[in-house]
């Protein structure tokens, strides 16, 4: 939230805090829900952010978390998007992704991937050029259960990246493999605190 929106904000007589999340300015326990959208991706440290959600929603709370999620080892964001047109290096990322989700499927701990060098910093904005992670719906959801939270609802979209023949084939090859089952482009989750 931006200082000019905090001051539109209360020039309708809202209350809103601009604050970090790495560190929010608020109790344990201080509110029922927490909702982020489109944000965990941006992160340097996701699982800290995740944690100070956690923190701030009271037991029994409800957690929402709505973001892309690149779960087919193929996928890729923006931000990876000038290296995607070299073939070698598309091959070379979707075998290492798949063996690192294979690992971390079978050991029960996949790390979130970080982005070194976003092509943000290199060329004009497009959307999601400035992530700084790559998030995989397994690995939060684990995340979440270390905490004790419990998740209640999960919806992918995985409508992205459909309009290619290829795609398509290798898409739903992949997602007969069970950490693929629920792969999405796009995931909801929600969880009970």
């Amino acid at each position: 939230m931006s200082q000019a929106g905090l001051q539109r904000a209360r020039e309708r007589s809202l209350q809103l805090v601009c604050g970090d999340a790495d560190q929010l300015p608020f109790c344990s326990g201080a509110f029922d829900a927490a909702i982020s959208t489109y944000a965990l991706e941006h992160f340097a440290n996701p699982v800290h952010m995740l944690q100070e959600i956690h923190r701030v929603v009271r037991p029994g709370g409800r957690i929402v978390l709505l973001g892309p999620t690149w779960d087919l080892p193929f996928w890729y964001p923006n931000a990876l998007l000038s290296r995607a047109h070299d073939r070698s290096w598309w091959l070379s990322y979707t075998l290492q992704r798949f063996g690192a989700q294979m690992q971390g499927w079978l050991l029960g701990r996949l790390p979130f991937q970080a982005i070194d060098h976003p092509d943000a910093l290199d060329r004009e904005f497009i959307y999601d050029a400035d992530t700084v992670y790559i998030a995989w719906s397994y690995e939060i959801i684990r995340q979440m259960r270390r905490w004790g939270c419990r998740l209640v609802h999960w919806e992918v979209d995985d409508r992205l990246l459909g309009a290619n023949a290829a795609v398509r084939w290798l898409k739903r090859i992949i997602m007969l493999l069970p950490p693929y089952r629920r792969a999405g482009s796009t995931t909801l989750l929600v969880f009970e605190s």
